[in-house]
């Protein structure tokens, strides 16, 4: 990363915190951002790429590459270079209550600077694994699924080969996203999962649209469900295969929403 990629954000921000953002990824639609330098020229009240750099450089400063924390429990599936994907756990770098950081459906009462610093904190540990290890054969995918299956906090320890990096990436449609960095070793205490999603997992001769129907009239949340299914947690044992998150939560929408429209039209 050449020092004047970080050149611009110097000019906006106080020198401790460029020291913890390790380069810029810049999208397209991040030109405007570049020119702006947070101006407002978006429109926007607050520049949401200085509070993204902001929130990751408080993170980035101070880790290193061994993370001991709570899981809320979150894990990440990405997309690039499908069907071997990158695959891991995301955590804060602390112990403690931490199911807010991941659960979507209690930050409406939260701020726009909040729901970033959520975000931002949790470092994500990758390793690539084909999408088939959904099925079996891959001991983190397995921890993986356990964890993404979980109705509390796990306590785990990661072991990447390096200092997480620190990217901020920027783009108009790029959500927050904590550091990351390759994982070599990861161990989770015991794991409370959900009776309901349990069963589901076991199941495999329930398709995945009926699996999602059934856990959404349960009570569960949709983001949980989401998680879930990234992880290929649900559908017939033998087509199952890991999602990634953007696509997961596409697809869970997708169903959910169709199944109400149903239910609207039954409506008298």
């Amino acid at each position: 990363m050449r020092p004047e990629d970080l050149r611009w954000l110097r000019e906006v921000l106080p020198a401790p915190l460029v020291e913890g953002i390790t380069g810029v990824h810049l999208r397209r639609s991040g030109f405007l951002c570049l020119s702006c330098r947070g101006r407002g020229f978006c429109g926007k009240p607050k520049c949401p790429v200085l509070l993204r750099a902001e929130a990751l450089a408080r993170t980035g400063k101070r880790l290193s590459s061994r993370i001991w924390g709570s899981s809320p429990p979150s894990v990440f599936v990405g997309r690039l270079g499908y069907p071997r994907v990158y695959v891991g756990p995301m955590l804060p770098p602390y112990l403690g209550d931490t199911s807010l950081l991941d659960t979507p459906e209690n930050w409406t009462d939260k701020s726009v600077e909040e729901i970033v610093a959520f975000r931002s904190s949790l470092v994500r540990g990758k390793k690539r694994e084909r999408v088939e290890a959904a099925k079996g054969g891959s001991r983190l995918v397995e921890v993986l699924q356990e964890m993404a299956m979980g109705e509390q906090p796990v306590e785990a320890e990661i072991l990447l080969s390096k200092r997480p990096s620190s990217f901020l990436t920027v783009g108009e449609e790029i959500p927050p996203m904590g550091p990351s960095a390759p994982l070599r070793e990861l161990k989770i205490s015991y794991v409370k999962t959900n009776r309901v999603m349990e069963r589901i997992f076991y199941d495999g001769d329930l398709r995945a649209q009926e699996a999602v129907i059934e856990l959404y009239r349960s009570g569960i949340p949709v983001s949980k469900i989401q998680r879930a299914f990234s992880m290929g947690i649900f559908g017939l044992k033998e087509r199952r295969r890991l999602v990634p998150t953007r696509w997961s939560i596409t697809a869970v929408d997708s169903i959910l929403s169709e199944e109400l429209v149903e239910e609207l039209k039954d409506f008298d």
